[in-house]
């Protein structure tokens, strides 16, 4: 049977293995932002921005 309690604990473990998982990303990304773009953000965001922009190119059909 779970009880309010167990059911707290539960919620609260995962709520830090979420948090503990958006931490490494974001460690993850700051790592890459440092190493591709000499710490310049906004280069990454432009990085981003034609990435995406070229995704959805491709994606779509062209029509007439």
């Amino acid at each position: 049977m779970i009880t309010e309690y167990l059911a707290q604990v539960d919620h609260q473990q995962h709520e830090r293995e979420l948090a503990e998982t958006l931490e490494r990303r974001r460690v993850a990304a700051e790592r890459l932002v440092a190493e591709q773009f000499n710490g310049d953000r906004l280069a990454l965001m432009a990085h981003l921005a034609r990435t995406r922009r070229a995704t959805l190119a491709v994606a779509r059909p062209v029509s007439c």
